[in-house]
Order: C-alpha cells, then sequence, then structure tokens
C-alpha cells in the first residue's frame, strides 16, 4: 500500500476522527447501525472522489484497486494480527486426516 508523509496526513487526520467519532456515537447511529454507517462513508467519499475526477475507464477502474489495497492492508495490519493472538490463546482448529485427504482429493488445497 502507498504511504504518505507523516506531514501530509494531518490534514486528513482530523476530518477521519471527526467522521469516526460521529459514526460511533450513540445520538446519530444504533450500534447494529455503525457497520451501515461505515460502508455509507467509505462509499460516500469514493462516489465524490470519482465524481471529481475524469470520467474515464482507468480512473474510475483505479478505485477498485485502491479498495482492495485498502482491503489487503487491513488484513495485513489489523486482522491477521488478531488472529494470531487468538489462535495462540485458543489453539489452532483441528481438522481430521479424512477431511484434508478429500479436500486435497477435490484439489481445495
Amino acid at each position: 500500500m502507498p504511504y504518505i508523509p507523516k506531514t501530509k496526513r494531518s490534514c486528513l487526520n482530523g476530518k477521519i476522527n471527526e467522521i469516526v467519532d460521529i459514526i460511533n456515537q450513540k445520538k446519530y447511529f444504533e450500534k447494529d447501525e455503525t457497520n451501515g454507517a461505515l460502508t455509507y462513508a467509505i462509499m460516500k467519499l469514493v462516489v465524490e472522489y470519482s465524481g471529481r475526477r475524469k470520467q474515464k475507464w482507468n480512473y474510475l477502474s483505479d478505485i477498485t484497486k485502491i479498495l482492495d489495497s485498502v482491503k489487503e492492508e487491513y488484513k495485513i495490519t489489523i486482522l491477521n494480527p488478531y488472529e494470531k493472538k487468538k489462535r495462540k490463546e485458543n489453539g489452532k482448529i483441528s481438522c481430521s486426516q479424512r477431511i484434508l485427504t478429500n479436500m486435497m482429493k477435490n484439489g481445495e488445497i
């Protein structure tokens, strides 16, 4: 994922933190609505950004690459360390030899 210098992040961080604070405030969204609010905020950001760019396929398709990059970075920095910690705490999920053999026969692993 491309990183921008820390000196250039500050102009974004304040606004991003404001949005996150709004999403997490109970006066705006119930607990079960926060995922939807986050999804809306990300989509709105992408749509607004796209709308101000040239309407050409390569510019518009760049957004999917950006979102894929964000997804992978999230998995690397947040999700994978969490799962590693939980695996260490709770142990790995065991799988019987029969299941593994069948999965190998079916080309699933």
